[in-house]
């Protein structure tokens, strides 16, 4: 396993960034929640109606009912909520794991490097939403050249040192699934995920 923490002055983690709409979280009682749920899940429901029952949900003082928010959001067939999730799950990760999948046609090299190093690791220094940007390297803003940047439903991953790692994900499934070039393990291209739970 590789786990990449990368050069800065302090490392300080600043969950200020993280901040949704959110101003004070709510109790929100399990018959509306169940209501919420349900036009989340409900594909013909109109998409404002879904994505309002999103972020109510989503700010939740109950965890277990965000998460039940993030999972069924995850389903829907709604691009912008699950645009949604993505940004939500990924901005709450202290760290992002970037798993490297088996699949037919890889060579026997890849294999080797999947055996040795089956998940990539970045530890999230600093995180800014409105330009959808995690930074990996600085812990002050985002970093150009250690990101992951996020819009809507799709995720660029983008290591620009000694090492470069370049990857690009999609939602599939209520997870980020693409591939990664790894300079480190010979330049190969894997197959990746990026689990969102």
């Amino acid at each position: 396993m590789l786990n990449y923490v990368l050069p800065a002055a302090a490392f300080a983690l600043v969950t200020a960034q993280a901040a949704f709409a959110c101003e004070d979280r709510v109790t929100i009682d399990p018959m509306q929640a169940r209501e919420l749920l349900s036009t989340i899940a409900n594909d013909g429901a109109d998409p404002l109606d879904q994505f309002f029952a999103f972020d109510t949900l989503m700010c939740a003082d109950q965890t277990g009912i965000r998460d039940l928010a993030l999972r069924t959001g995850a389903a829907s067939s709604n691009a912008t909520i699950q645009g949604q999730v993505l940004m939500r799950s990924l901005f709450e990760m202290e760290t992002i794991a970037v798993k490297l999948l088996p699949a037919e046609g890889l060579s026997t090299e890849h294999y080797k490097a999947i055996e040795q190093n089956p998940q990539l690791n970045f530890a999230v220094r600093y995180r800014d939403l409105a330009a959808g940007c995690l930074s990996f390297g600085s812990d002050r803003g985002c970093d150009r050249n250690s990101n992951l940047s996020v819009t809507g439903t799709k995720a660029i991953l983008h290591i620009d040192h000694n090492d470069d790692i370049i990857g690009s994900f999609s939602v599939v499934d209520g997870g980020l699934m693409g591939d990664v070039r790894v300079d480190a393990l010979n330049g190969l291209v894997f197959p990746a995920q990026i689990e969102l739970f």
